[in-house]
C-alpha cells in the first residue's frame, strides 16, 4: 500500500501521453486503447489547446467521422493545475466543475495528468488495507488533512482545546 498522499507530484500518470490538434479521431481512440486510458490532452504544437476523452469520440467512428480531426471534438479549455498543487485542491476543482481529468502542467507544458480514477485507486489503498487498524486509518487521514489547507484551522483548534 502506498503512503496516503496530498501531493499532485506525487500522484500524477506521467509522462504525458498527448495528439496533435490535426491528428483524426481515428489516432486518438487507437491511442486510447493502446495505452488504456481515457483522456488525452491535445497540442498545437507544444501548447495545449484541448483534451479529448473517449466519451468524446463519436460512436461507430466509421467512414468520414473517423478521419474527422480532433479538433472537432475536443473539449476546450483545459483545466490545468501545477505539479506543486495539492490533491485537495484537484479533487475540489473536480468536483466543483464536474471535471474527470485534470492536466498537470510544469512552464506551461504537460507533464502529468490525474483524473478520477487516480483519486479513486488513493481513497480505495486507504480504506481497504486490511492489516490496518482503525486507529492506523484515522492517523493517515489525519495526517493527510494536516497537509492541506484546513490543516491551518485544525492545528489551531486543537492548540486553543477544540
Amino acid at each position: 500500500m502506498r503512503k496516503l498522499t496530498n501531493s499532485v507530484k506525487k500522484t500524477m500518470k506521467s509522462p504525458c501521453l498527448t495528439v496533435d490538434l490535426e491528428n483524426s479521431v481515428l489516432v486518438a481512440a487507437a491511442k486510447l486503447r493502446k495505452h488504456h486510458i481515457r483522456h488525452l490532452p491535445v497540442l498545437d504544437g507544444e501548447k495545449l489547446v484541448g483534451i479529448i476523452s473517449d466519451r468524446d469520440l463519436p460512436s461507430g467512428m466509421k467512414g468520414l467521422k473517423s478521419r474527422q480531426p480532433i479538433k472537432m471534438f475536443m473539449k476546450s479549455p483545459v483545466f490545468t493545475v501545477k505539479k506543486t498543487a495539492s490533491l485537495s485542491y484537484v479533487t475540489e476543482l473536480m468536483l466543483e466543475n464536474k471535471i474527470s481529468s485534470v492536466v498537470v502542467e510544469d512552464k506551461n507544458v504537460p507533464i502529468g495528468i490525474i483524473t478520477t480514477e487516480d483519486l479513486l485507486q488513493i481513497l480505495y489503498e486507504a480504506l481497504s488495507d486490511k492489516k490496518s487498524k482503525k486507529s492506523d486509518l484515522i492517523g493517515k487521514v489525519t495526517a493527510w488533512l494536516y497537509d492541506t489547507p484546513i490543516g491551518g484551522v485544525m492545528d489551531l483548534l486543537s492548540q486553543t482545546g477544540v
